[in-house]
């Protein structure tokens, strides 16, 4: 996998403008694999450039930048060096924002795909307490993404 991520990042630096959002989400693979691979100091090296590049890209506030956030947080985490600490909470304000904005004009499948792509955690376990209370909910309630307040349960993810 290492050696398709690379030549997948190669080949982005090659075709794409330097500034190109595909090419922070290539480092950002990477870097996964290399922190799978336990290669903690060049996993951080590339998550903060995509940190950087996101944030110049998509702006501070976007999805993929607190996520940025979180992963480098990790990483920092688990190599005990600087205090992830702010980078984590910087993470999950960006997140939590986008629940309140974007949650409430989703359907219940929708709101399920966000939380499970953006917050570190959402388990299965999760997924379950969700459907039991789907399954009380009255059926006319279900899913209309009408700009009603976003399920209880679902902003407790948080």
């Amino acid at each position: 996998a290492l050696a398709l991520h690379e030549r997948a990042l190669r080949i982005y630096e090659a075709t794409l403008e330097p500034a190109h959002p595909d090419i922070a989400k290539s480092l950002s693979n990477l870097a996964a694999v290399l922190l799978y691979k336990g290669d903690l100091a060049k996993a951080g090296a590339l998550l903060e450039r995509a940190l950087r590049l996101q944030e110049a890209v998509l702006g501070p506030e976007h999805p993929d930048v607190a996520t940025s956030l979180r992963n480098l947080a990790l990483t920092l985490w688990r190599s005990g060096g600087a205090e992830p600490d702010s980078l984590l909470l910087r993470g999950i304000r960006i997140s939590r924002r986008m629940a309140v904005d974007v949650l409430p004009s989703l359907s219940l499948a929708e709101q399920r795909l966000y939380l499970a792509q953006t917050v570190p955690g959402w388990t299965a376990t999760v997924l379950s307490r969700v459907t039991e209370h789907e399954a009380a909910r009255d059926s006319s309630n279900r899913g209309a993404g009408d700009g009603r307040e976003a399920d209880p349960l679902l902003r407790t993810a948080y």
